[in-house]
C-alpha cells in the first residue's frame, strides 16, 4: 500500500510551478518520486486531468518500488528528482 503525496515547488520561471507526484510506501516508511510535471498559469484544467489519468496508468503498469530509488525522507526523493529532471 502507498499513500499519495503532492508537492508543489514555484518554477524559477515566475508563472510556473513543478508538481511532484510521490508515493510513501505505508510498510517501508521510504519515498518515492513518480513524475513531475510542470504546469503555467494558463494551462487548462484537462492537462492536469490528463496528467493524472497518465499516472494511474503507470502506477498500475509499474509499481513505484520498480519504477524509482526509495528514499528515507521525502525532502531527499524531491532533491533527488529535481537533479535527475534537471529542474530550477
Amino acid at each position: 500500500m502507498f499513500e499519495k503525496i503532492e508537492v508543489w515547488r514555484k518554477s524559477k520561471a515566475e508563472d510556473m510551478i513543478f508538481m511532484f507526484l510521490c508515493f510513501k510506501d505505508i510498510e517501508t516508511g521510504y519515498f518515492y518520486v513518480q513524475s513531475v510535471d510542470g504546469y503555467y498559469r494558463d494551462d487548462k484544467i484537462s492537462k492536469r486531468e490528463g496528467l493524472m489519468k497518465n499516472a494511474v496508468e503507470l502506477f498500475l503498469d509499474v509499481s513505484p518500488v520498480q519504477r524509482a530509488t526509495g528514499y528515507a525522507s521525502l525532502k531527499e526523493a524531491i532533491d533527488a528528482a529535481v537533479k535527475d529532471f534537471e529542474i530550477e
